[in-house]
């Protein structure tokens, strides 16, 4: 098949006006640049890459509190598996006084403001039942801190209680493998034929997403300058709607050059050979049509997009540590030497060993681990995908001392 008929027909299998491919190009840890290829359809609707699977992503975005599964097991009794309870933890103040409860914004960004609505009330049920199981356990201090929506915000209240600590100081919101998200700031700026947009959704982390175009949109970013920095999706949209057919026609005759009808065989070669005993068929059509759509697609969007397109769209993920630091010292601030800290999100204590903030900073197993090392205190939080109920569960059987195969406990460095 000639690499024009394959490019029309990739073409049509996308739902929307074809345009330029445009290129993602993701840093790993080890600074070696690698290529992900977008359907310009996700570029056009979102600047949220870094929120997918973010990349190294592992952002396994597990970042919905109220939207996890809850798994009726996690709230058993433990049998020949390692769990976790206070009781293993002498240090930790069993019979708390003292409760901070720190509500994460659910607004962090991309998210729709009546998923944010129904996410807060969750956050707030959570809070209030947990509430009453201390107020019934004797507990007669119990302080709710206005909803976190931004981390300079944690550091304001940190400052408001100076001198004051607490048992117990639960985080409530969204999270994932690097920590808990809040809505926080979004910073953009245009400079060098590229637009940089910069967010920091996590203490410590900073997500960078760029758009370096051609000579031939400088006119058009000039004069739209304060409408490209101040509108949070005009950036994409805005430019390839400026794409023009001779520039689709350069891009179309760049892309056949770049055709390598060695790869193409290779797809041919490749797909005979997944699909030739599908079902005890030769060749299964279904199999191969769908084996060779998908691997000559990966061919045109891989190497004709970032040899070929006017517009290439540039993904990093790095670490502030100072930012860190301050947001951890806050926690260790607010927590008494005998207290525990609860991170009340997905996937805190989720083995996240290629998390950014966890593997540049420490290299422990996760990140309550890193949290317990961080502020000299013990910390807790849930393994794997947890829910609003999942956390007044876990909470009320660890102040039980109940055990739990879903609930880790991190223990701070000997001194």
């Amino acid at each position: 098949m000639h690499f024009q008929e394959r490019l029309i027909q990739s073409r049509m299998r996308r739902s929307f006006r074809w345009r330029p491919i445009g290129a993602v190009i993701v840093r790993s840890k080890n600074g070696t640049p690698y290529a992900i290829w977008l359907h310009m359809r996700a570029l056009a609707a979102t600047f949220l890459l870094p929120l997918l699977p973010l990349l190294p992503l592992s952002l396994s975005l597990s970042l919905s509190l109220s939207g996890c599964a809850t798994d009726a097991e996690r709230n058993e009794d433990c049998s020949g598996d390692k769990c976790d309870y206070l009781g293993q933890f002498p240090a930790i103040n069993a019979k708390p006084k003292s409760v901070l409860f720190v509500p994460m914004s659910s607004g962090y960004l991309g998210v729709s403001e009546q998923k944010w609505q129904s996410d807060d009330v969750e956050f707030d049920r959570t809070i209030r039942e947990l509430t009453a199981m201390y107020r019934a356990k004797g507990v007669t201090e119990i302080v709710t801190v206005p909803r976190i929506e931004r981390w300079e915000d944690l550091d304001q209240h940190a400052s408001d209680f100076a001198g004051t600590t607490f048992d117990r100081v639960i985080i409530v919101g969204h999270g994932a493998l690097d920590g808990p998200l809040t809505r926080g700031d979004v910073t953009r700026t245009i400079e060098n034929s590229r637009i940089v947009e910069q967010w920091t959704l996590q203490p410590g982390v900073v997500f960078e997403y760029s758009t370096t175009y051609s000579a031939d949109f400088a006119d058009f970013v000039d004069s739209n300058r304060e409408t490209l920095l101040t509108q949070y999706d005009s950036v994409t949209d805005a430019l390839f709607g400026q794409v023009t057919q001779q520039q689709q026609d350069d891009y179309d005759a760049c892309a056949q050059r770049v055709w390598d009808e060695t790869e193409f065989a290779n797809c041919e070669q490749g797909c005979d050979v997944t699909c030739e005993t599908f079902e005890g068929q030769e060749r299964n059509v279904n199999c191969f049509d769908g084996c060779f759509n998908q691997c000559t697609d990966d061919y045109i969007n891989e190497l004709a997009g970032p040899a070929c397109s006017p517009i290439q769209n540039e993904f990093s993920e790095t670490v502030d540590e100072d930012a860190y630091n301050k947001f951890a010292g806050s926690l260790a601030s607010l927590t008494a030497d005998d207290g525990l800290i609860f991170l009340g999100f997905c996937n805190a204590a989720t083995d996240a060993y290629d998390a950014t903030v966890v593997n540049e900073l420490s290299g422990l197993r996760s990140y309550t681990d890193l949290i317990a090392s961080t502020t000299g205190r013990h910390a807790s939080g849930p393994i794997g995908k947890t829910s609003g109920q999942d956390i007044i569960d876990r909470v009320t059987r660890m102040e039980k001392d109940r055990d739990q195969k879903y609930l880790y406990i991190a223990a701070p460095p000997k001194p």
